[in-house]
């Protein structure tokens, strides 16, 4: 028999002691929030889907999948987004994966959509995770891209936590890496670039956001290491400012503590 006692306005500091249950709450303008500890359910009471794509995996806190294998969401691009994931790559060999977006590229300097990407470099003992937003085709140089700092090759195997804004209207777009910046990384406008004008459609309707798989797999070329795990995905209607990414991030730290993962 187990006996369970609750004591209300009181926090108990014990990391043998899981929640049973932690509210979700987010700032202003979410659009759809996962988080995979929870289930499958869209936590931002949206409504938002989840479709395979090819056969994806699951863990106990995470999704696994690849360029191949991941999900097709409901939430459709838009000029003004925060992108926010916590993932690890997984693989032995240098990475390149996609954990939320629609981006598609021709090369690394190229692409159409938007979203998150880590890539790391055996030979250069490095990784970084980067945000990108591009134009209107996947051979087309990217209108803005914001990369983090180097950090070791080693860490790619570690839970990370990432976010990406872009504002059309106002032509901007930030990074945000808090394990290896406390400010904002303002992207780098491709010269001439206004990301108003970028296309937030596919097929001539609005293109979907994806989670882990890419938008086209053939491309880039060549792709190694596209397999990660993601543990959280958040995506807002508007670009979040630092005040508010830094209490989504707090946030976030503490849901994926019950796992013992510190990001």
């Amino acid at each position: 028999m187990t006996t369970i006692i609750r004591n209300k306005d009181v926090v108990i500091s014990n990391p043998q002691l899981k929640p049973i249950y932690t509210p979700f709450n987010a700032e202003s303008g979410l659009l759809a929030a996962w988080r995979f500890g929870d289930g499958m359910t869209d936590l931002s009471n949206n409504n938002n889907t989840l479709t395979p794509v090819g056969s994806p995996g699951t863990g106990e806190y995470y999704i696994s999948g690849d360029k191949n294998n991941g999900f097709l969401t409901s939430v459709p691009d838009g000029l003004q987004r925060t992108l926010i994931a916590v993932w690890r790559n997984h693989s032995t060999t240098d990475a390149y994966a996609y954990p939320v977006g629609n981006l598609a590229q021709s090369a690394s300097t190229q692409g159409i959509g938007v979203g998150l990407r880590s890539n790391s470099s055996s030979s250069a003992n490095l990784i970084r995770v980067s945000g990108s937003a591009g134009g209107s085709l996947s051979s087309g140089g990217l209108l803005a891209n914001a990369d983090s700092p180097a950090d070791a090759y080693a860490n790619r195997n570690n839970f990370r936590w990432a976010a990406f804004t872009v504002n059309g209207p106002a032509n901007t777009a930030n990074l945000y890496l808090p394990k290896l910046s406390a400010a904002l990384i303002p992207a780098t406008i491709a010269s001439g670039a206004n990301l108003a004008t970028r296309d937030i459609t596919e097929g001539g309707v609005s293109s979907l956001y994806r989670l882990i798989a890419f938008r086209n797999p053939a491309i880039p070329a060549s792709v190694a290491g596209s397999d990660i795990d993601v543990a959280e995905v958040l995506i807002f209607d508007r670009e979040l400012d630092l005040a508010a990414l830094q209490r989504t991030y707090a946030r976030s730290q503490q849901y994926l503590s019950g796992y013992g993962q510190s990001i």
